[in-house]
């Protein structure tokens, strides 16, 4: 997948801006939380991505749109089942409590 619009990649060769299906799902899971962090999950939920298969259906979009391009070997079904999202957003946060202490 490559990127159309916006600010230009600085590598010289075009393929070493292809960015798999995988991969961007993984950085778009990483860019959700570090966006929104314990509520990544809720919020993108809320936008009606449910799954790395509705994140595929984003990008085909925006090819279908000439925002994107894909390459050659690039299929839609690349970004289903990548991650399952209640592990990925759910399950990375640990939350600990406070131990109770016997100061008294």
């Amino acid at each position: 997948i490559h990127m159309e619009g916006g600010e230009p990649v600085s590598p010289a060769n075009p393929d070493e801006r292809h960015l798999t299906g995988q991969q961007l799902c993984e950085a778009s899971r990483r860019y959700a939380i570090e966006q929104f962090g314990l509520l990544a999950k809720v919020v993108l939920n809320s936008w009606g991505i449910q799954s790395t298969g509705d994140l595929g259906e984003i990008v085909y979009n925006m090819i279908d749109a000439e925002l994107m391009k894909k390459s050659s070997g690039d299929r839609r079904e690349d970004f289903d089942d990548v991650f399952d999202f209640t592990a990925a957003f759910e399950e990375e946060f640990e939350i600990e409590q406070p131990r109770e202490t016997d100061d008294a």
